[in-house]
């Protein structure tokens, strides 16, 4: 725990230390916010999926995935980027492994980007209308966000893990995130592949299972709705709050771990066995 602290650090002060890429960071995340308020503003949601704008609907998918998508990005590269420093060697021998890079990287830059996200973001809800959410609220948002940032972290060590064999996976992990955005219901309801034919009308149900869709979910409920899950019908529930949505979060969270470290060992065993750690 102690090398993974001081490796989040050491991140940390590299990225604080290039003060113009965290300028250009928070100029593309208004960017975004800006083109895709534009084209929210423009699109008429399906009542059958959204009974609120549209706009709002994709400016807290936005706000949601600040949190993780660029600390993902980071995360995958980071193999890589050691290596081509020349550091990789040195940190490995210092018993720093290449998970411990991972994790601390998407800890580091998500940490950076979740200040990014709440300074540019809170004047452009309370400027469109949406309120902040209440005490309760907010602690179920950030246990919601946190479960959600620890889910894309499995994913990153599976994508970034794939560098110990093949050096550079080029847009590999790029494709699978705009994938997994898809499939939580960043660009549009997951919902709406129920109007299609069988199998794609089985997705929403599918799709929920990840936790990072069913946090996305609870999240715009949470803030733009300003309600929690209702107990009604649930398994667990506090003070007329539904609990569900964290204990299935949880478990997703929790296979996801198995899957991904089950996964990087084996990598790093063949990895290995082929002395492709050395090549680089």
């Amino acid at each position: 725990m102690a090398i993974l602290a001081s490796n989040v650090a050491r991140y940390l002060r590299i990225i604080l230390k290039y003060k113009f890429e965290l300028v250009v960071d928070a100029a593309y995340l208004g960017a975004t916010m800006i083109a895709f308020g534009f084209i929210g503003n423009v699109v008429s949601p399906d009542p059958r999926y959204l009974d609120y704008p549209f706009q709002t609907f994709i400016l807290v998918n936005i706000f949601f995935w600040a949190f993780m998508e660029n600390g993902y990005v980071e995360a995958t590269r980071i193999i890589p980027e050691e290596a081509r420093l020349g550091t990789l060697g040195t940190l490995m021998n210092n018993n720093v492994s290449p998970l411990t890079l991972i994790v601390s990287q998407m800890a580091a830059r998500s940490i950076v980007n979740a200040f990014m996200a709440v300074a540019i973001f809170l004047p452009v809800f309370a400027l469109t209308g949406i309120r902040s959410p209440s005490l309760g609220g907010l602690g179920y948002l950030a246990v919601v966000i946190l479960l959600s940032w620890a889910y894309v972290l499995t994913v990153a060590v599976l994508m970034g893990s794939l560098s110990l064999m093949f050096k550079k996976i080029g847009a590999t992990a790029g494709v699978f995130l705009q994938v997994l955005k898809v499939g939580s219901g960043f660009f549009f309801p997951v919902a709406a592949f129920a109007s299609f034919a069988w199998p794609v009308s089985a997705l929403p149900g599918l799709l929920r299972i990840i936790p990072v869709t069913r946090g996305l979910e609870v999240c715009r409920e949470i803030i733009i709705l300003g309600r929690l899950p209702t107990s009604q019908d649930s398994l667990l529930a506090l003070s007329g709050v539904s609990l569900d949505p964290i204990l299935l979060m949880t478990a997703g969270v929790a296979a996801g771990v198995l899957i991904c470290v089950a996964f990087y060992r084996w990598v790093e065993r063949r990895a290995m066995t082929f002395g492709a750690i050395e090549h680089y």
